[in-house]
Formats: structure tokens, sequence, C-alpha cells
């Protein structure tokens, strides 16, 4: 292909979103085209008009922006995909690379690109010791944070402030967790317990009680998960240990009545006490040979998903407990998660090497088919702290990491879209990541648990 300023291409613009919606007929646009100039064909066609007093097309390919970006154009800016992939080269060098004729027309979609997270200054006041978990509940509408000081702490999102707290662990907090259908929170921590606890949302004071003691843990909890409607728990330690719970039946009698062969047991630093009943699990399997750094349910809840430091991604299914799928890698896999406004089963892993990895775990692919689907370019400068996929859109990832920062993905991009400088302050390190109602939330080292709008 004539590389030529002058040469043309013929491409077909097509908006993913209807409000976007323009002419269907294919244009020809110069075949050096990139991100910037598509931005400002597809305003054109809009009918918007350019105030920004440039006409350059630069090359922005490096997503990342990091801020850097004070175009003031009222210019709508856009983001093309070709073969849903976003495109990050001129149009005619994706053409060249992917060996396509420069006389055939190119199918480009668009969609708004996304805006820069902005932090919230409805600051909450730091906590005394490090914020090592947090989990949203669409139920509740509040943010749960799990304290290396052994206290969960629950957040009204709209100000960040805070509504109620419980010390229910003797030592650190390890991991927490919401259901999606019930306002249950669970929590797993270094001292071996494994708790439900439930949310009462009283106007003037709202509160938190532990409902139900898990037994089965051997070593501290380091990752749990609800099924979506919320029957199953499922849990693991840090020496490869696997539990499943039913506790839908348990949780249900509770808020009624309290058992006859409830214990009681001390949960707050005031010494009053809470009906707590202990629960064996249905199943318990040592799946891993090391710690479980995360489990995430399947779509239809039969299948569990389990990531460790032992380097794999195992697929179990949960009735009879056999294996399904087992994906090595050559890292400690340190962070699992999943989208969960798909039924696609695809999953997200951090790793301690900085990298995050995209895996394809349908059932019954053959073993050339068992390997990682795609790497995300290597962006952290640490080991990956936390992953969430965003609840309403299955293409939007966050992670945290060592390193301080919180990045926010599109799968379809190996690129971040965008980073923000969450706890890095006095080489701070960010150990979690959530996703809230137009939110993104961060927790780190420095104590701090933070609200970033999108």
């Amino acid at each position: 292909m004539d590389s030529d300023e002058s040469s043309k291409v013929r491409v077909k613009l097509v908006s993913l979103l209807p409000e976007y919606n323009i002419p269907s007929d294919d244009i020809a646009v110069p075949s050096s085209i990139r991100r910037p100039g598509l931005s400002k064909v597809v305003n054109y066609l809009l009918g918007n008009a350019d105030d920004s007093g440039s006409d350059s097309d630069s090359n922005d390919d490096d997503d990342d922006d990091d801020g850097r970006n004070n175009n003031k154009s009222s210019l709508i800016e856009f983001d093309f995909l070709v073969d849903n992939k976003f495109l990050r080269q001129s149009v005619e060098g994706y053409l060249r690379s992917n060996n396509i004729s420069s006389e055939d027309v190119l199918r480009i979609d668009f969609l708004p690109k996304a805006k820069k997270p902005e932090e919230d200054k409805n600051e909450n006041e730091a906590l005394p010791d490090w914020v090592s978990s947090l989990s949203y509940s669409n139920i509740s509408s509040t943010v749960a944070s799990g304290c290396y000081d052994g206290t969960i702490r629950i957040y009204d999102p709209v100000n960040m402030s805070t509504l109620t707290a419980l010390p229910c662990h003797s030592s650190s907090i390890r991991c927490v967790a919401s259901s999606s259908s019930s306002p249950l929170l669970a929590s797993g921590g270094h001292d071996q317990q494994l708790l439900v606890h439930s949310y009462f949302a009283n106007q003037k004071s709202p509160s938190l009680s532990t409902t139900l003691s898990l037994q089965g843990m051997t070593n501290s909890v380091e990752s749990i998960a609800f099924a979506d409607d919320s029957s199953l728990l499922a849990a693991g330690d840090f020496s490869g240990m696997l539990c499943i719970y039913d506790v839908n039946a348990e949780t249900s009698d509770q808020t009624s009545e309290t058992t006859t062969s409830s214990k009681k047991r001390k949960t707050d630093k005031k010494n009053s006490s809470v009906s707590t009943k202990d629960l064996s699990p249905l199943h318990s399997n040592k799946l891993h040979v090391s710690a479980v750094s995360g489990i995430v349910f399947s779509a239809d809840s039969k299948t569990l998903y389990s990531s460790s430091h032992d380097f794999s991604v195992r697929a179990t299914d949960i009735a009879t407990q056999n294996p399904l799928l087992t994906l090595n890698g050559n890292k400690v896999a340190t962070c699992l998660a999943k989208p969960t406004a798909s039924s696609k089963e695809v999953l997200a892993t951090g790793h301690a090497d900085s990298r995050i990895k995209l895996w394809d775990m349908r059932v019954g692919v053959d073993a050339a088919a068992a390997t990682y689907n795609s790497t995300l370019r290597p962006s952290h400068k640490g080991y990956i702290s936390g992953l969430a996929f965003d609840p309403t859109d299955p293409f939007k990832l966050s992670s945290s990491s060592y390193d301080g920062l919180v990045k926010t993905w599109d799968i379809r991009c190996e690129l971040p879209m965008h980073t923000i400088k969450a706890h890095n302050k006095d080489d701070g390190k960010a150990l979690a990541v959530c996703y809230g109602e137009n939110s993104i939330f961060s927790a780190g080292t420095d104590g701090n648990v933070k609200k970033w709008a999108i």
C-alpha cells in the first residue's frame, strides 16, 4: 500500500450506542488516519462543531493518559474498535499488519472514550492500620472494608462517612465479600475464622451482627465469594483448602428467631453479644497445594473457579467436586475476577510479576486451548493485589498494585485506559479495589478508603 498522506481507504463507521448513530454509508479517509482523526470525522457526521483550534491527528496510541490530555475541545472523544479490538495504530498500519487489502471496506465500530476517574473529595479519616479488602453491596448501597486491626467498617458511598464498625477478628482481615441478593457480608481472617454477618440498615443506627461461624478452614482465610443467588458461599485458605457452604437456609432461619443451639460470642468492644451459629461445609477439598488467592462462581453457580499461589487456575464442578479444567501459568496468581454483567466464562488473574492475564474458561475445550487467552501489556510496577470488573460492563476492569496505583482497563485493549495515583505517597501500596454505582473504590497501606467517580 502507498503510505503517501494523500492515499485513501474506505471505512464503514458503526456506533455501538444508538445515541451516536450516523449514516451507514462507507466513506473515504486518509490511510494514515488514527483515533483523533477518526473521532473528528464522527463528530462532523454528528454535526458537532470543533472549537479546539487544532487539526492534528496526533499519535495517542498509549491510552494511559495519566491526566495529561488537557484538550478543551467541545468535541466528543471516541474510541474505535476493529474486530472487537481497540484500534491503536493508523488504519494503514492495521491493514498491513493483518494482511487486509486496501481495496476492502474496513468496518470500524466506535463508542465514547472512557473518561478519567475523578477523586471524590469526601475522603474519610485514615484508619489505624492497613485496609486489605473492599466489597460493595448493591442491596444496601454500602461499601465494606476489612482492616488489619480485625474490624469491618461500613461506609456510606455518598459522603464516605462510617455508618458502623464491627471488631470481629482477632488478627488481620484478609478478605470480605458482599452478597448480591441479600444484606449478608462474609469476612475471612488470618485468625482462621470465616464469618457471615447481617447488615441492618436502620436509618438512625445501622448495625452489623455476626450470624454464622463457618467451620473447615485450617489456615488463614485468603479468599471468599458468594454465588449470585447467595445460597452458596465458597472460601479458600492459605494451605490450598477450599470449602463450600449452604448459607441460605441458615441465615433465613436466623432472621426470624435465634436457634437454641446457638452459641454466644463476643463481637464488639462493649462486650455485647449476638447469636452466632456454627456451620459445617457442604464440601471441603484441598484443590491447590498453596494459597487460594481468588474464588468466583460461574454464572449458573454450577462451577467454581479458583486461582492459587501454585500458579494454577482451576474449574471445579460444585456438585461432584470433580476437576473440569486446570490452566497452569508460570507465575504466582495473586487475585481473580470475573465479569458479572456477562454469562461468558472469562476470567482475569493478577500475578506477582505485575502482569494481568485473561483466560477462556469454557469447559470442554481441548488441551491446546487450555492456555491464557491474552495478556494485558505490563503497566503496573509491582505485585497485583486486586482486580474487579465493572458490574455494568463486562469489558471494564480495574486493578490495584503494590506500586500504589489503580489502573482502569478495557480488556479489548492491551493498554490501560487510565492510571490513578491512589495510594503511592510515601511508597504506599494499593491493596484492594472494587466497583460501586458509578464509582471505583480503593484501599491501601495508608489506611485510606478512597472513592473515584466514573
